[in-house]
């Protein structure tokens, strides 16, 4: 997958099947009016694992179970606690809420962690590519090094200990570096 060009925005595959929210949730406050939690598989692109989305309702439900989703017109006092599986969390309230309007509320949510997952992807290529750049470096440095060891002893008259006080390199490693390669 090119994480460069990561679009979430337009990805329909990468939020949650808005048309399976209500169904659960009315289930879950039929059972228990006072204090429903609901969990829903979120759907984050092929190859990957789905992600989850824990909803719970507070107080969002009439005695008998009638959702104050129905009834937007009444008052309510509930409050909806939604949570992802990365640890962020947000709360709003029921008043005033349509079904609509839910599911509008964890749309956004679930968007604002595909911009979230965007964003640590482009910082992890960017780690990666940077870690990449400083072992080429790296290799780099320890070439020059051992071809400078090589010099120096061709000059003659230089022990592996006298090069090994001088440069900082171990005396095993100067040996190796020394060796003749074999073919």
């Amino acid at each position: 997958m090119d994480y460069k060009n990561f679009d979430t925005t337009t990805d329909p595959a990468l939020v949650y099947d808005r048309e399976l929210i209500e169904g659960p949730i009315r289930a879950a406050l039929v059972e228990n009016f006072a204090r429903a939690a609901v969990g829903f598989p979120v759907r984050t692109g092929a190859g990957r694992r789905p992600y989850h989305l824990e909803v719970e309702l507070v107080g969002c439900a009439y005695a008998g179970g009638a959702p104050c989703f129905d009834y937007p017109e009444r008052p309510s006092t509930g409050t909806i606690l939604a949570r992802r599986a990365d640890g962020q969390e947000t709360q709003f309230s029921a008043d005033g809420m349509s079904w609509q309007d839910l599911e509008d509320r964890l749309h956004g949510f679930m968007l604002d962690w595909n911009h979230d997952l965007t964003a640590l992807l482009q910082e992890a290529r960017r780690c990666r590519k940077k870690a990449q750049e400083a072992e080429q470096a790296l290799r780099a440095a320890r070439s020059g090094q051992a071809a400078a060891i090589r010099q120096i002893r061709s000059l003659g008259g230089v022990t592996t200990r006298d090069i090994s006080k001088l440069t900082g390199v171990p005396g095993r490693t100067v040996d190796v570096t020394l060796r003749p390669k074999q073919p």
